[in-house]
């Protein structure tokens, strides 16, 4: 089974220390779930706002917990 949409946005969250996340889409294969999604956060050199495009896989442990298995700049 699949995690819910909030139990995604909360682990891709978990998975940055500052900035935003917001999640587009998901695409579920079997054991393993594909997230595609943007990540804002302040930028310390400039002061600007940086948007990131980022894929992330989430896999689910032996324990049956899901987890982020990879997370990716696109």
């Amino acid at each position: 089974m699949s995690p819910t949409k909030a139990t995604i946005a909360a682990l891709i969250k978990a998975s940055h220390t500052a900035g935003e996340t917001e999640v587009w889409s998901t695409n579920s294969l079997g054991e393993a779930v594909i997230v595609q999604y943007i990540h804002l956060m302040d930028s310390v050199i400039t002061g600007q706002r940086v948007t990131t495009f980022r894929v992330a896989v989430l896999k689910k442990r032996e324990n049956g917990e899901w987890h982020v298995a990879n997370n990716i700049i696109a």
